[in-house]
């Protein structure tokens, strides 16, 4: 007994269910800037999220990245253990998005402060300066920086801020001082100056 089999033009192709997530996905560090790659999903977004948080709870920053598999993130916090992921985003809505594949890293010790230049130290005062391009607040000032013997605090002026310079001035004569500054509760730099002795 012979069967005849008739062919089926409209076979169904398979549809992947999801995804898959970049292979590779890796960063330069350069202190507190991060420089994130990874290989590139066709027809796909990316959805790269940065947090000291291992969870992804609290302070997330999210960035949605198209038409490139490579992104920068600056002014992270100094001396700070970050958490990465990045998955693909399909743009087919057939097909689901990725799972996030992950990688972690500390940044490094940041400081924004020139170093002291000629003149800029006397018996009663320091001037300090530093990269105006950066965003800070206060500085803290403490006496061989045991702040809990004592500590000051000194409100950076707009015009500090955009000179990137001030004078502190009633300091005591030879004597060793630290001077940290910051951007509210962001640490991001460390001076160490010794005042000039009485003539």
């Amino acid at each position: 007994m012979l069967f005849s089999c008739k062919e089926n033009d409209d076979i169904d192709v398979d549809i992947p269910r999801r995804l898959f997530r970049p292979s590779i996905f890796q960063h330069v560090l350069n202190v507190t800037d991060v420089s994130f790659q990874w290989t590139p999903i066709k027809n796909a977004d990316y959805l790269l999220e940065v947090s000291p948080d291992p969870e992804f709870f609290s302070d997330v920053m999210s960035f949605t990245v198209s038409n490139t598999n490579e992104l920068t993130v600056e002014n992270l916090w100094s001396s700070t253990g970050y958490n990465a992921r990045l998955k693909a985003i399909s743009k087919n809505p057939e097909i689901g998005d990725s799972k996030f594949i992950s990688i972690k890293f500390t940044t490094g010790v940041e400081n924004v402060f020139f170093t002291q230049q000629d003149g800029s130290v006397g018996v009663d005062f320091v001037e300090l300066s530093w990269n105006f391009q950066k965003e800070v607040t206060h500085i803290i000032v403490s006496i061989d920086g045991n702040e809990e013997g004592g500590s000051k605090r000194v409100d950076l002026t707009e015009t500090n801020k955009s000179e990137g310079k001030i004078k502190i001035d009633g300091l005591l004569p030879d004597t060793k001082y630290v001077f940290k500054i910051f951007k509210t509760l962001q640490e991001r730099g460390t001076q160490i100056v010794t005042t000039l002795p009485n003539p």
